[in-house]
């Protein structure tokens, strides 16, 4: 954040998107705000409705109470306390404290993560990454003590990164599955998939606030094409890329299951 702070705000990629939204939002007294007045021009948008809320909510509460410029550094300043204080819990898991801060503080200054600040502003992916560790670390717990406790922390954390970056949120999907299912068939534990399968049930129980109406109203955008890109055509979503994917799962699992 001091950067910002010293030097002056620093316009990234994304930076003309999200300022602007949160301005808008600032100025817009709901909570959930629908449209967005100042975008286009003064025509607006519906950015409210189909973009993941957590970010500009953020941002539009700080621009409420700060300055635009030190509102944009005090998001900095919270995404890593967040980043930090995620990663410290997930090193917990297998470090001792003094090394557990130590790899929180070289997560918050990690080159991408930085980045994703400073050059490319995107912010909402920022918040979402700075999640993740923390996210890692509350599903360990739920395969070691499968308590209700954590299973409910991870849903929170796991709706949270949902909230924030739906790209993101992808990616942490996949990966939460195929951990959990490495491990399971490690430990030869079933149970601790169905909690993993509650935890992840409850996480989309808790965005469906803001999922369920972007659903309904997809009709009115066309959501399937970003300029010339196809999304529906992505590597992501090929026959063969799903059977790479299973096939790296069981040969993880038969590696996890010899060691």
């Amino acid at each position: 954040a001091l950067p910002n702070v010293l030097l002056g705000v620093h316009g990234g990629d994304d930076f003309g998107f999200h300022i602007p939204t949160w301005l808008d939002a600032a100025a817009q007294n709901a909570l959930l705000p629908r449209w967005a007045v100042g975008a286009n021009f003064g025509f607006g948008d519906a950015r409210f409705l189909f973009y993941p809320p957590l970010s500009w909510i953020m941002g539009g509460l700080l621009c409420r109470m700060l300055p635009s410029a030190f509102a944009m550094a005090f998001y900095v300043f919270l995404c890593g306390v967040i980043a930090s204080s995620s990663m410290y819990l997930l090193a917990r898991e297998f470090m001792n404290r003094s090394e557990s801060m130590v790899a929180g503080m070289f997560f918050v200054i990690s080159p991408y993560f930085l980045y994703d600040m400073y050059r490319r502003a995107a912010y909402a992916e920022a918040l979402a990454m700075a999640l993740l560790p923390g996210s890692v670390a509350l599903l360990l717990r739920i395969q070691k003590h499968r308590r209700s406790r954590d299973i409910a922390l991870f849903a929170l954390s796991f709706s949270f990164i949902w909230l924030a970056d739906i790209p993101l949120a992808l990616i942490s999907s996949i990966t939460f599955s195929i951990l959990t299912l490495v491990l399971s068939i490690a430990a030869h534990d079933w149970r601790f998939t169905i909690s993993a399968a509650w935890g992840g049930l409850l996480a989309m129980g808790l965005t469906a606030f803001y999922a369920l109406p972007v659903i309904a109203q997809l009709g009115w955008i066309d959501a399937h094409e970003s300029g010339r890109i196809r999304s529906l055509k992505s590597f992501a979503f090929g026959v063969t890329t799903l059977l790479v994917a299973v096939a790296l799962v069981h040969g993880l699992a038969a590696t996890f299951a010899l060691i």
